[in-house]
């Protein structure tokens, strides 16, 4: 039978029905097929969500950390100052951003010390009571709005000894021979604690020379021509 025909003799509600069922249908397979996809991605921004959290936590955490560790760090420049000043602490106590200290030790250190210490703290009050030869210090700093700790820390670091630093090995100096405790540089005999370059000699071996100058210390090697 031809479907016009077919159609044709078909009521009105029929004819409706006919075009709404396979709308249905198609409505019916994509909210079926597309809802997990739907439910499949508030998983993934729930996770990417809690991934943030997560995150945001561990960094509240470091900035908690931090503010524990910067008062330990001036506190161990403070006894590294009075180290180097020779000082002798008696007391040392923090409350909040307060550090007070007490020291005690010979008058030119004592003030030396005082002005190492405003240079990496703000220094609220001090008080300087002199015994006999020695001087007694009470001193309370401020660490809220501390200066710059870097200073303080290059300046340990710079009294380090770093012997791989100050050793330096020349492949290229022009010694022809090492003869006993003679050796010839640029053409010309030195021996032990001689001058060579503004640096002394202070160690002749079979097969390199030690020069000293001031605090650096420089192994030149020894080589021919061959």
């Amino acid at each position: 039978m031809n479907f016009k025909i077919y159609f044709n003799n078909l009521s009105s509600l029929q004819q409706i029905q006919l075009y709404i069922i396979p709308l249905m249908i198609v409505v019916f397979v994509y909210i079926n097929y597309s809802s997990p996809k739907l439910v499949k991605n508030n998983n993934t921004n729930l996770h990417i969500n809690k991934e943030i959290t997560k995150y945001k936590n561990k960094l509240d955490s470091l900035k908690d950390e931090n503010k524990q560790i910067e008062p330990l760090k001036i506190i161990s420049s403070y006894e590294y100052l009075a180290n180097k000043f020779k000082v002798n602490i008696l007391n040392l106590s923090i409350s909040k951003h307060l550090i007070t200290i007490q020291y005690k030790s010979k008058h030119k250190n004592a003030i030396s010390y005082l002005n190492s210490l405003e240079k990496i703290s703000d220094i609220m009050t001090f008080d300087i009571l002199s015994e006999g030869k020695y001087t007694i210090v009470n001193v309370v700093t401020n660490i809220s709005n501390s200066k710059s700790i870097n200073t303080i820390n290059q300046t340990i670091n710079q009294n380090i000894y770093n012997p791989f630093k100050e050793k330096k090995i020349l492949q290229t100096i022009q010694a022809k021979a090492i003869i006993d405790s003679f050796v010839m540089l640029d053409g010309k005999w030195y021996q032990l604690n001689d001058i060579y370059k503004k640096a002394k000699i202070i160690k002749i071996s079979k097969n390199y020379i030690t020069l000293k100058s001031k605090n650096k210390t420089t192994i030149l090697k020894v080589f021919d021509d061959e």
